[in-house]
Parts: C-alpha cells; sequence; structure tokens
C-alpha cells in the first residue's frame, strides 16, 4: 500500500519528501551527539604528553593583547582590596610585572628561577622536573622550549627572547627573558611547571620576578621599586606586588596554600601588569 502511493508521487513531491526526511535525521543526529568531553576552556585537550603541545594544554592562558593595551586595567584593579582566588584564576595590577618599556625607569625583562630564588642558589628547592616555556609574540608564530630540570638538559639555545642568568646545573637554573627583543617584541610568556610524581615539592621550586635581585617572600635587597615576584614556596603559590603597591593592602595580593603538590602541573602566563595561573594534576 505504502508502496504504491510513493511510485503515485510526483518527482517534485518525492524530491520533497527526501528533504524533510534529511532533515528530520539531521536534527536528530544534533539532539544525540554533544560533541567530545570539553575541558574548561570548551575545547577538547589533547590525549599527548603535558609538554608536546604546550599552547594547548595551558589553560592558564589568556587571549593575548596586543602590545599598549595590556595597561589598561578594568574596573576591578584590586588596588584597595586584596581577594579571594581559585586555583584557577588570573590578575591585572599595576603593581605586577612591568614588561614594558617606559619613562618611569622600568624594564621590559623579567626572570625565572627553577629550583631555586632568582638571586641566590642559598634558598634552593627540588620537586620541579620539567619548565616548558613558550613565547608569544605580538605578531607571527608562538614558539617554544623546554628545561628538563631531572636530566640537567634543555633546548632553549636558539630561543631568542631568553638569555642564561645561571646555567642550568644541579637541577637548578636561572633565565633572563626579554619581551623587546628584535622587530617582533614578545606579548607574552606562559611557564608550564611539571612536578615530580614521587615527591612533594620543597622549598622554592618556582620564582618570577622583574628585578635580577628577587630572592622571594617579595623583596629584593631594595635594588629596585619593580620587584613584583610570583613564587611557589613548597606547596603555596604566593605573587606579591612591587614596592609601589597601595599600602593600604598587603603586598602578597595572592596566597593560594597547599595548591601545588607531587604531580601538579601548574600553568603561569606572565604579561605587563598580568598574571594567570592553572593547578591542576
Amino acid at each position: 500500500m505504502m508502496s504504491q502511493e510513493l511510485k503515485e508521487l510526483t518527482l517534485a513531491q518525492k524530491i520533497a519528501l527526501a528533504l524533510m526526511l534529511l532533515a528530520i535525521f539531521f536534527i536528530l543526529g544534533v539532539v544525540v551527539y554533544k560533541g567530545p568531553e570539553a575541558d574548561t576552556l570548551g575545547e577538547k585537550r589533547p590525549e599527548q604528553d603535558f609538554f608536546s603541545n604546550p599552547f594547548t594544554r595551558a589553560p592558564a592562558r589568556p587571549t593575548a593583547q596586543p602590545t599598549g593595551l595590556a595597561n589598561q586595567l578594568p574596573p576591578n584593579e584590586p588596588q584597595l582590596t586584596n581577594q579571594e582566588f581559585t586555583l584557577h584564576d588570573q590578575l591585572t595590577s599595576q603593581y605586577l610585572f612591568k614588561t614594558l618599556s617606559s619613562n618611569d625607569q622600568s624594564d621590559s625583562v623579567i626572570y625565572a628561577g627553577f629550583n631555586r630564588v632568582i638571586r641566590s642558589s642559598g634558598r634552593s628547592g627540588t620537586g620541579l622536573e620539567k619548565v616548558g616555556i613558550t613565547f608569544y609574540p605580538t605578531q607571527g608564530e608562538s614558539t617554544f622550549c623546554l628545561y628538563n630540570l631531572f636530566t640537567n638538559s634543555n633546548d632553549c639555545a636558539s630561543a631568542k627572547y631568553l638569555s642564561v642568568v645561571q646555567p642550568l646545573a644541579k637541577n637548578q637554573a636561572v633565565v633572563k627573558i626579554d619581551f623587546a627583543v628584535g622587530s617582533q617584541p614578545l606579548n607574552e610568556v606562559v611557564f608550564e611547571a611539571y612536578y615530580s610524581a614521587s615527591i612533594d615539592p620543597s622549598g622554592f621550586t618556582l620564582n618570577i620576578g622583574d628585578s635580577i635581585s628577587n630572592d622571594g617572600w617579595g623583596g629584593d635587597a631594595g635594588d629596585s621599586v619593580y620587584d613584583a615576584e610570583l613564587q611557589i614556596s613548597d606547596s603555596t603559590l604566593d605573587i606579591f606586588g612591587n614596592d609601589l603597591t597601595d599600602k593600604k593592602v598587603s603586598r602578597n595580593l595572592v596566597h593560594l596554600s597547599e595548591s601545588v603538590k607531587k604531580g601538579s602541573k601548574v600553568a603561569i602566563a606572565v604579561r605587563n601588569n598580568f598574571a594567570s595561573w592553572s593547578i591542576g594534576e
């Protein structure tokens, strides 16, 4: 009966029926299929080694801003009140890292110490095994290099934005990152820290600061007023504003205790007046 009725349909009616059936199948398919499981950014994470594709594995990394826009602070500038922060968060403040040269005697560099503070190897730590560094210029492609502190090796010799302050030895190193190198200034740098799965972090394992004299706890022996600093000491991540921080608040702008453990993966993004972080396992 149904076959006889289909035969009696005109060609136009058959085409219309076929299109209607296709539309029904498409709608049913969209309802049933919700897409791949998404991460916190709404994008599927590749099943790869943590450092094999770092800029897709760094949930802390914000959308890059053109040079100059980073100075435009949002209304929630935390200069009058300290805030509560989560393990996946960010902070914009005029008291944070100065990576844009200006006429206020600040420069365009930051320093990073791995398993030690920047200034002194006397304040050191254990537990940090690898640090991937991704450089995002204002224009052009990002580049990546890796410090393997466990094997005392790295492939950063050709990284144009990076220079060595203390060579990698005994699982420690200090590097300088210049945001104003060449014709394509650096907009942002992302550090991805990979902690040992077998031991808890102890002492100073990561130290990122404005000043070559940063030595933990927001100090640099008075060498510069531009001495904003991020540190991971034992299991705690802290961020300190520079010496110009409003006296109405503590310079310890961010304090996340018991946040970094064995097996932790920590992504830190730094640009002018800005830091973001994401801590996971």
